[in-house]
């Protein structure tokens, strides 16, 4: 609720800056029309860019969370192979590796 009113408060002033900027120039509901309308504009893009803001916070998140339990795995494996005297491990994945890979296919043309 407050936070409506908050919004009220601030579309008031926003249509009270509009008028003095053009006191003769619309009329007065039809700035008032067009300044409420550049007012809900700017409020779904406020909305929008919050909620981009929080889905790469939820993604940074959701990534950390998988490196953590990835290590996590690997120290279990390790502490294993100590315990139990086995031999090396590789952890790499085939995606880690460059095998096959050729860097001319990103030399300039």
């Amino acid at each position: 609720m407050s936070h409506e009113l908050e919004d009220n408060k601030e579309r008031r002033r926003h249509i009270l800056a509009k008028m003095r900027q053009h006191p003769n120039g619309l009329p007065y509901q039809k700035l008032v029309a067009m300044v409420m309308e550049e007012f809900g504009y700017n409020l779904k893009l406020s909305q929008m860019r919050d909620a981009e803001l929080s889905r790469r916070e939820s993604a940074k998140e959701e990534a950390k969370s998988k490196r953590i339990s990835q290590q996590n795995t690997e120290q279990s494996k390790l502490i294993d192979q100590r315990k139990n005297n086995l031999p090396p491990m590789n952890f790499e994945s085939n995606e880690d590796s460059l095998d096959g890979f050729d860097l001319a296919e990103f030399s300039p043309r």
